[in-house]
């Protein structure tokens, strides 16, 4: 019959208590469910067992929808422990009684495989040794997603009680086998000394002391009985498919169904939207039922979130992209020269550098395979490439480009923007050489690369450099690209901009070449505003209009400054022969940093400058040319623009 067990201590073992669970603290992991959804889906990707998606359910149930019937079944036995002093839990009940619990199941996976009675690890790696017995020990590597064995922690950091029940169907044999875990501190119970480890599961006596092992030892169960009344009592969907379920008692109230749903969206919109992944999240505070997750709805929910449309929707957008196209249509940079990794200028090759450029100008998706060496010591060297999706955003400042490894986003690979760079930036990393270099270099919670981690430390040679080259990756493309255009084409990196004498700027719709003479070539800083002001302002085009913006030498300047736009035309002053029919800028999208706005005309504002300043305008006919005119204060009514 099944039981709950705890172990006492020997009085020459040393105590120490469990701390794995610091790995995945809020420290960590930003918000609470994160942790839980990252460990659970990876292990579940990490268990795929064919071609199929693999299907993850989270069920959160009602106050009370464990009875205190099922309550007192199923942890009657652990409940002295649970309450003991010293066991580093609070506020335990009295006695088991009704409360909330959390049901997370796979599907389309391998299930718990391996020896159900080994008690060490030996031979074929098991899944089931790795979850059931072991700490530190995860069996798992190449293209795995867990490198530590400690991402089980956050199922028993999910419950109040510390505790986590478990019902697997295993692939390979068809067997249903039920067991538990209970980590605690070591703690006082009626005079004796125990453990930290409860174990739930039948208590085999064939163990003996003449091998080392210790008697009785705690096994799954087995028992068909057990298995229907699990599934009852936690009303679980799993009958006799391959695949693990996990009860969570005494769920954590900052687990609600809505920051699950919000977790597996940041951190797998790439599986899901490659077909590796379905989820569904259940929670009776869902007022239409369950949300189901899936490739061909995911980008619909991701632009209804307001947290999260902003920030994950144009990479679900760049996933899509990528999906519909392939990674068979890459342009393939060349590879770095011997030795260690760095970037180059011939790195993109001369025949496809100029398309390239040209491309990124214009805003559209670029896909590029970069091909590495991986340096293993002690091993012959391996050739690897990894993937990366670029665009240029003309309409805002992008964000920091975003790592995905064998479908897990590593949210602290590079956290700020590529600096000069509006972009958008998805890394794409499943070759096995550059993958499994990686997954070493990643810390516990997978949030961040280590050169410092005990997988990775004396492991590969030029690891470090490994790890920068594969950071750098979007902002020496991007860089690399821009250059490229200003070299050829000043015009088309600035778009337009106030020109040398007259501080005039125009800008041509992104349908049709701009009929305006090529100026000649200059830097950035060189464009200044005239008219009397030392400051320095450059003006570029965005997606249905402008942005103007301080130069690095002129952040320190005050003096106001005005902003008078039209519509340009074939003669005459397009300032003059602007009509309120043609826009109001009161009425477009405009966004201001940096300046107040001392007033405004529908055509032109008069702003003094605070720091750095950032003008944004938008909503203009993008069939038509732009004129712009920046002036300084004093000036600003020279050419009396129509208001």
């Amino acid at each position: 019959m099944a039981a709950w067990r705890f172990r006492a201590h020997r009085r020459d073992e040393k105590i120490r208590n469990p701390i794995q669970g610091e790995f995945f603290s809020e420290e960590a992991v930003e918000k609470p469910a994160q942790a839980l959804v990252r460990e659970v889906v990876q292990n579940s990707l990490d268990a795929r067992a064919g071609a199929q998606p693999v299907h993850v359910r989270f069920a959160i149930s009602g106050p009370e929808e464990m009875t205190e019937v099922a309550a007192r079944f199923w942890l009657q036995g652990a409940w002295a422990h649970l309450r003991a002093p010293e066991n580093g839990l609070r506020s335990v009940p009295d006695s088991p009684r009704a409360g909330r619990f959390l049901a997370i199941e796979d599907f389309g996976t391998s299930g718990l495989e391996g020896d159900p009675d080994a008690l060490r690890p030996e031979g074929v790696p098991s899944r089931l040794f790795a979850f059931f017995r072991a700490e530190g020990i995860s069996q798992k590597g190449g293209k795995d997603g867990g490198r530590w064995g400690v991402g089980k922690t956050v199922f028993l950091r999910a419950s109040d009680l510390n505790t986590m029940l478990c019902l697997t169907v295993r692939k390979d044999d068809g067997k249903r086998l039920v067991f538990g875990q209970s980590v605690l501190r070591h703690h006082w119970l009626d005079g004796t000394y125990f453990t930290p480890d409860g174990a739930f599961g039948e208590v085999d006596d064939a163990f003996g002391e003449d091998d080392g092992k210790s008697a009785p030892a705690t096994v799954p169960s087995g028992d068909p009985k057990l298995a229907e009344r699990m599934r009852r009592d936690f009303a679980l969907t799993r009958d006799a498919e391959p695949g693990l379920s996990v009860i969570v008692p005494f769920a954590s109230e900052d687990l609600s169904g809505s920051a699950v749903v919000e977790a597996v969206m940041r951190e797998y919109f790439y599986p899901i939207l490659s077909g590796q992944l379905v989820l569904t999240v259940d929670d009776p505070a869902f007022p239409d039922g369950p949300v189901t997750l899936t490739a061909d709805g995911l980008l619909d929910q991701l632009l209804a979130s307001k947290s999260l449309s902003g920030s994950i929707g144009p990479l679900a957008a760049l996933t899509i992209w990528l999906g519909r196209v392939g990674f068979d249509t890459a342009v393939s940079l060349a590879a770095p020269k011997p030795g260690t990794p760095a970037w180059s200028a011939d790195m993109i090759p001369p025949a496809v550098r100029d398309d390239l450029a040209a491309r990124y100008r214009k805003g559209d998706t670029l896909l590029v395979r970069v091909p590495l060496t991986v340096h293993p010591l002690g091993e012959q060297p391996r050739e690897s490439h990894f993937f990366m999706v670029l665009r240029r955003d003309l309409s805002d400042r992008g964000a920091a480009p975003a790592f995905v490894r064998n479908g897990i986003q590593i949210p602290k690979a590079l956290e700020r923007r590529v600096r000069g760079q509006n972009l958008w930036a998805l890394v794409v990393i499943e070759d096995q050489p550059i993958a499994t270099l990686l997954g070493d270099a990643e810390t516990p919670a997978h949030t961040h690369w280590s050169k410092d981690t005990q997988n990775f430390r004396n492991k590969y040679r030029y690891g470090a450099a490994t790890i920068d080259f594969v950071r750098t990756a979007p902002r020496f493309v991007a860089e690399a690209l821009t250059e490229a255009v200003r070299e050829r084409d000043f015009l088309a990196l600035v778009d337009f901009f106030p020109l040398q004498e007259s501080g005039e700027a125009r800008t041509a719709p992104t349908s049709r070449p701009s009929r305006h003479p090529e100026p000649p070539e200059s830097s950035l800083e060189d464009l200044g505003l005239r008219g009397g002001s030392s400051g320095l302002y450059r003006v570029e085009r965005l997606d249905g209009g402008f942005r103007v913006s301080t130069a690095r030498a002129a952040s320190g300047e005050k003096e106001p400054f005005t902003v008078a736009v039209a519509y340009d035309c074939t003669r005459g002053d397009p300032l003059r022969r602007w009509s309120p029919r043609d826009f109001d800028l009161s009425a477009l999208p405009r966004r201001l940093e940096g300046a107040s706005l001392l007033n405004g005309t529908a055509n032109q504002l008069t702003l003094a400058p605070e720091g750095f300043v950032r003008l944004e305008i938008t909503g203009f006919d993008p069939n038509r040319d732009l004129f712009v005119k920046l002036s300084s204060h004093h000036d600003a009514g020279d050419d009396d623009p129509q208001a």
